[in-house]
């Protein structure tokens, strides 16, 4: 296993053609196809289904992606730092996300800023958030965006953009086939897929049942990400709750969510940053930003 063939498989399952994926690789369709086999078969199962229409991830290979994403996104965050190291004055700002982050908005969000500051490099580092604590905490990282929480002690944060949720019907269930906006009481019944504890989903759907005085009904297994709950959500193994930006484009099954009230259910997003590291002046600019230009830019992306 190499670095060369995790990204030739990263580029497939973003541009789900081999031929696109090896133009961004810079390197010929045989070089990034033998590639891929040879992982395949070290790892033993097929990462892609390829037909002479389409390629897509096996669920083997949905199963992988997110830890080959984290490998190459360490591997970034290594030469970043020795940069830094090598360079004092190259100025570096580390934004930990959640994966519940809708990356779009806040690479649309971070685009004035960047215009205005070229000479800063910003890097993101996706992470589940227990490490994006620690990592904060231990001056890792400099700024994080997850899902609003309580307060801890010693952070300072800023409520940055909401997005709306979405409710996905199980195949064949009872919400199967309506267009319509169903309630927290309409999914009462319905067994919901679940993803793992640290992407910040899961708090956030528990406390919307909870708010509207409904037991949570969970599918005993967890996805280990949000292609996984739409994914299964059509094989009707379960309903689904995820935000609008995390659902696939063109999916049909959709559907909006509403609160007792019948304003839309969402989840907001806040800024964390620790209250007492002095930042330097970049950071501090960026900070001054997301509390002005940035929150209001992202609010309308959003939106």
């Amino acid at each position: 296993m190499n670095l060369g063939q995790l990204r030739f498989t990263k580029s497939v399952a973003e541009y789900q053609s081999f031929s696109r994926a090896a133009e961004h690789c810079h390197v010929t369709q045989p070089t990034l196809s033998n590639g891929i086999a040879q992982l395949e078969q070290e790892l033993g199962g097929k990462l892609f289904e390829r037909t002479t229409r389409s390629v897509k991830l096996t669920p083997f290979g949905q199963h992988l992606l997110s830890s080959i994403e984290r490998a190459l996104a360490d591997v970034e965050e290594i030469r970043a730092l020795a940069e830094v190291w090598r360079h004092p004055e190259h100025k570096l700002i580390r934004i930990g996300l959640s994966p519940i982050v809708d990356m779009h908005l806040l690479l649309d969000v971070l685009a004035p800023w960047q215009e205005r500051h070229p000479d800063v490099e910003i890097f993101f580092k996706e992470c589940f958030i227990d490490d994006l604590d620690e990592r904060l905490g231990t001056g890792q990282l400099d700024l994080m965006l997850l899902p609003v929480r309580e307060e801890r002690l010693g952070q300072q944060r800023l409520e940055l953009y909401s997005e709306s949720l979405l409710y996905l019907p199980r195949h064949n269930g009872a919400l199967d086939g309506t267009d319509k906006a169903v309630s927290i009481s309409d999914i009462a019944e319905e067994v919901l897929i679940l993803t793992m504890d640290g992407c910040g989903l899961r708090p956030v759907t528990k406390q919307l049942f909870e708010a509207s005085g409904h037991t949570l009904k969970t599918y005993p297994g967890q996805a280990t990400n949000y292609n996984a709950v739409e994914d299964w959500a059509s094989l009707g193994i379960g309903g689904g709750i995820l935000p609008r930006s995390k659902i696939s484009a063109g999916s049909q099954q959709a559907r909006p969510l509403l609160l007792e009230s019948g304003e839309p259910a969402m989840v907001t997003l806040q800024l964390v940053w620790q209250a007492n590291v002095t930042g330097s002046v970049h950071l501090d600019a960026l900070i001054e930003y997301f509390k002005t230009q940035g929150r209001t830019l992202a609010a309308a992306v959003a939106a």
